[in-house]
């Protein structure tokens, strides 16, 4: 059957139409990092907040109330963990990976390639989208908590201290 009665549809219509402006403001509330580069645990809210919403716009045992209750729920916890990881680094390496150094000083990290599942050729694909003809002119490629991979130039004389956080595995 197409579908079982009008009434249905329009209750899916009117909660798409309450429901998308209120994830809208919520996000906007939440700050910018919420539609930013994702790390896990952003990336677990959020498809969290992709299925209540998809559950509440289809469900009609789902009340408004009960709907707005769960999201709200979820940005107050996306909130508090991250309200807690800017003030405790004891919490933050719980809910967050640490960048990991892949390449320092024209050498691979063989051990870090494997752990992080990242080839060779990924590295050097980054390199080129950076403009870099050659590695001899990277100091170090880490890969970043979001999952991104950062090149860092090098500079005569001068130490890369945006490396001081990095994780160092086995060379």
């Amino acid at each position: 059957m197409f579908f079982d009665n009008w009434t249905e549809l329009w209750n899916i219509l009117l909660k798409g139409i309450i429901i998308y402006p209120s994830v809208i403001l919520l996000l906007r509330l939440t700050g910018k990092r919420t539609p930013s580069t994702f790390n896990i645990f952003d990336w677990i809210i959020t498809v969290a907040f992709g299925t209540l919403v998809g559950s509440f716009l289809i469900t009609k045992d789902i009340s408004l109330a009960e709907g707005f209750l769960a999201l709200g729920l979820l940005n107050l916890l996306q909130f508090l963990v991250t309200w807690i990881s800017v003030r405790s680094k004891t919490f933050a390496k719980l809910v967050k990976s640490q960048p990991v150094l892949l390449f320092y000083e024209g050498e691979f990290y063989p051990e870090a390639l494997r752990k992080t599942r990242i080839a060779e050729v990924e590295v050097l694909q980054v390199a080129r989208q950076n403009g870099i003809g050659s590695l001899a002119l990277v100091e170090a490629v880490v890969l970043e908590t979001n999952g991104g991979i950062s090149i860092i130039k090098k500079v005569d004389n001068q130490p890369a201290d945006v490396l001081e956080n990095v994780k160092v595995l086995k060379r």
